[in-house]
């Protein structure tokens, strides 16, 4: 799942995003790749609403399309 928030360090990133998700009893379990947000990079419509989105708001934790993995 990709998530945007503001941060000011990747350790910062995970105990207001593992805050948040604990609200709703899920539990961070890694986080794969947190960085700030580079202006020249194209990261696709769905994650260009998310950084727009949360650009307009310092409290938000917006979270995109969750990726579930079903094993066979």
């Amino acid at each position: 799942m990709n998530i945007t928030t503001w941060a000011d360090s990747t350790e910062t990133a995970r105990a207001k995003i593992a805050g948040y998700l604990g609200t709703f009893k899920w539990h961070v379990i890694s986080i794969e790749d947190a960085r700030p947000i580079d202006g020249d990079q194209d990261y696709g419509e769905e994650i260009e609403d998310m950084i727009g989105r949360t650009r307009s708001n310092p409290n938000a934790i917006i979270l995109g399309t969750f990726h579930g993995y079903k094993e066979n």
